[in-house]
């Protein structure tokens, strides 16, 4: 009779393990985003705040700090201002989306503006990233170009 050496069933678990355990797919980078804000009114500033943690939870992006000067990356840009006699439950916001380089050049500037009350803030957050995502796919495809 022959005797398996403990080596061998080693090898033999390994390969066999390779096979059997589901390989988990290649994550691609995340991208970095820098989100500066104007919002000192206290319903865009909620804004802003769930815009942020949107980004921060997202997979594909990371929420950069500090200043963009010498980096290069995705930004967004928001300024509010509270809505005249409904101070504490509206604001208008706008917001522009931009891809930005080292030397401070700026790309596939994306302009918006939009109102958000304070009881739709998570809808409103929901929209803006949304429609953050789809530009940044198309500045992609238009950068490849």
């Amino acid at each position: 009779m022959r005797r398996v050496l403990p080596g061998t069933i080693c090898l033999l678990l390994l390969a066999f393990a390779k096979f059997a355990i589901p390989q988990t797919p290649e994550r691609k980078p995340q991208e970095v985003v820098y989100l500066t804000s104007e919002c000192s009114d206290t319903v865009g500033g909620i804004a802003a705040s769930a815009l942020r943690e949107k980004i921060r939870a997202s997979v594909g992006y990371t929420l950069a700090f500090g200043s963009t000067k010498g980096h290069s990356g995705l930004e967004i840009t928001l300024t509010c201002a509270a809505l005249p006699g409904h101070e504490s439950s509206g604001s208008a916001v706008s917001y522009v989306f931009a891809v930005f380089l080292s030397d401070g050049a700026r790309f596939f500037v994306e302009p918006g503006v939009g109102v958000v009350g304070v009881d739709a803030v998570d809808g409103w957050t929901q929209n803006v990233f949304s429609q953050f995502d789809n530009w940044v796919s198309i500045a992609h495809k238009a950068m490849s170009n």
